[in-house]
């Protein structure tokens, strides 16, 4: 019996690798001057990890990230380059539901993209670490956009890769050994998202190769995988 149990929790455990992590996404731009960007996420698991990354015009820190209920918390600090801020942010162990994640700004920015994602079966308390930077026309060679590396990642973990033009507007694939996600902006291309499920141990970037020559922030989010005992509900 404890053997066949044995087997069993073995079979969960190896099916929960295989279905959590990366959930689903949305998108959202606004080119009006305003201070405010909100994005809408619809089924929404219990216990999910939200993670919202924003880009805007100007070198202001946002007020508030929010979902209405809660704040998001800020994850890294934020970066500015090319006359453009991005930064990210999470929300752990969120209730079941229809969501809508608002970025309100001090004042109003001419250009706002925000990017939100669900990722299941992450840690209580799911982020591990960020890499992040903005770079002056790193060129179109494969892998030329990167994140920098983000060290000692540990195995089963969800990895987000996220990154926005800065200087213009051009088509993104995705980095080698990374899932491609979607356009942040498909009317514009004005950035990009990608992801990889339950990671080896390591160290890792964040990389994208674009068509243009066009500058970009660039960040890499690890969010960490639950376990037993963790508080986090297995999806």
């Amino acid at each position: 019996l404890n053997a066949a149990a044995l087997q069993i929790n073995s079979v969960t455990a190896t099916l929960t690798d295989l279905v959590t992590g990366f959930s689903k996404s949305n998108s959202a731009v606004d080119t009006n001057s305003t201070a405010t960007l909100p994005v809408n996420l619809n089924g929404v698991a219990a216990a999910s990890t939200l993670l919202f990354v924003a880009q805007w015009s100007g070198g202001s820190t946002p007020t508030s990230v929010s979902d209405g209920t809660n704040n998001f918390t800020l994850r890294g600090a934020v970066v500015s380059s090319n006359g453009q801020s991005s930064a990210v942010y999470t929300l752990d162990n969120v209730t079941a539901g229809n969501k809508t994640v608002t970025l309100l700004l001090p004042s109003a920015a001419s250009f706002k993209w925000a990017y939100l994602v669900e990722v299941t079966g992450r840690a209580a308390s799911a982020f591990f670490g960020i890499a992040q930077q903005g770079q002056i026309s790193p060129g179109i060679g494969t892998d030329a956009i990167t994140s920098g590396v983000l060290n000692s990642i540990p195995a089963g973990s969800t990895l987000i890769g996220v990154t926005f033009d800065t200087s213009s507007t051009t088509q993104h694939s995705a980095g080698t050994g990374w899932t491609y996600d979607r356009d942040v902006d498909p009317a514009d291309e004005g950035g990009a998202a990608e992801y990889i499920n339950n990671v080896s141990a390591g160290n890792y970037s964040a990389t994208f190769t674009q068509v243009n020559n066009n500058s970009a922030i660039t960040h890499l989010i690890a969010l960490l995988k639950a376990t037993s005992g963790s508080g986090a509900v297995l999806a």
